[in-house]
């Protein structure tokens, strides 16, 4: 069933704010948090509205799968406007390209696709737009069609699926090591090298190591937007997502299990290793862990995107929505470059002259 957050006070859209963090209505300026949205809904009259209403058509339900290409897709009609639209059988919030509003798919997020955990934006569209003109100023050669404002307003916010996975580890490691002892003798020094066998076990508990569950996501830019604040955590509720894209997982957790658990082996034997201090040099011989899995959860984390093409070529910038860290190439202008090569060789060419004629 869609689903549009009505305000209380004028009947507009309500939004999740970042700034606020809580819902805000952009038409009368109403705020509310999301325990006291929930809390007002269960009061309301269980008698279904005219959205209800309509929505209860099978017109409005259809589920039918169509191929589009290489494409399955699903149809929804917004609550709002009736406008029938296509997504992916994976989006769980997005919003209607025809009256705008936020929409709320909640059937797609009930069962084992409902989250436990969400970290809700932190960091606002507008916030976002400035952290990237920022980025794209701090680069010379970046090309001046990626700073425009029609490049810029693609920024879209969206919660990515994310497995969260606790262990108990076990690790130990063997190394050889050295201590070199220089001794002073008569007008000289005698130099000593002493050799070890150093043994470590160490025992630890690693809780939400995260992996993401989303194919359409590249798993080394996920990665590489850690760590997410987990103080932020808060148990999952669908009225974060207003006024958001968000994906439900489509990688089971056995899927991308592996990527947890060698994640957890390096966490646990880098630890082993890095107590074996004090020594001239360190050189493993064997490294064992044992991996006991507590347990795991599905989560929900905000990342802005951004997509365009330069010259042919996808450009990408993402940015953890939470503590704004950004991952992104940069794309190189190739006429500002040669701009910046020219102006350099002139510069030095009137050095060297200036130079020779000094001489």
């Amino acid at each position: 069933m869609e689903k549009i957050l009505r305000c209380p006070n004028c009947g507009a859209a309500f939004e999740y704010s970042a700034d606020r963090q809580m819902l805000h209505c952009r038409q009368c300026g109403t705020d509310m948090t999301v325990d006291a949205y929930r809390q007002y809904e269960q009061t309301q009259s269980a008698a279904p509205d005219e959205g209800t209403a309509r929505e209860a058509g099978p017109e409005y339900r259809e589920q039918t799968e169509k191929q589009r290409g290489q494409m399955n897709m699903k149809i929804y009609h917004c609550s709002s406007c009736g406008a029938q639209l296509e997504t992916d059988p994976d989006t769980v919030a997005t919003r209607c390209a025809y009256c705008g509003n936020p929409t709320l798919i909640e059937d797609r997020i009930e069962g084992r696709y409902r989250p436990d955990l969400i970290i809700p934006f932190a960091i606002s569209k507008e916030k976002a737009m400035e952290a990237y003109e920022k980025w794209t100023g701090k680069g010379p050669l970046t090309p001046r069609e990626l700073r425009a404002a029609t490049v810029t307003e693609r920024m879209t916010g969206i919660y990515i699926p994310f497995w969260l996975f606790d262990y108990h580890a076990e690790g130990r490691v063997t190394a050889n090591a050295t201590r070199t002892r220089v001794v002073p003798r008569g007008d000289g020094e005698d130099i000593y090298t002493d050799y070890f066998l150093a043994v470590r076990e160490l025992g630890a508990d690693f809780k939400g190591i995260p992996a993401d569950a989303s194919e359409k996501q590249d798993d080394a830019v996920m990665d590489k937007l850690e760590p997410f604040n987990m103080q932020g955590v808060r148990e999952f509720a669908p009225e974060y997502l207003s006024g958001y894209l968000a994906q439900r997982y489509d990688r089971t957790a056995e899927e991308v299990g592996g990527r947890a658990q060698t994640r957890a082996k390096n966490y646990i034997l880098s630890m082993a290793m890095g107590t074996i201090a004090g020594y001239s040099s360190v050189v493993p011989l064997d490294q064992n862990v044992q991996l006991s899995p507590l347990s795991r959860r599905y989560a929900l984390f905000p990342v802005w995107m951004m997509n365009c093409t330069y010259r042919g070529k996808p450009f990408t910038f993402v940015m953890n929505g939470q503590t704004g860290r950004i991952v992104a190439d940069r794309p190189v202008s190739g006429s500002r470059a040669a701009g910046i090569g020219a102006a350099v060789f002139a510069a030095s060419f009137a050095a060297l002259m200036l130079g020779g004629l000094l001489l």
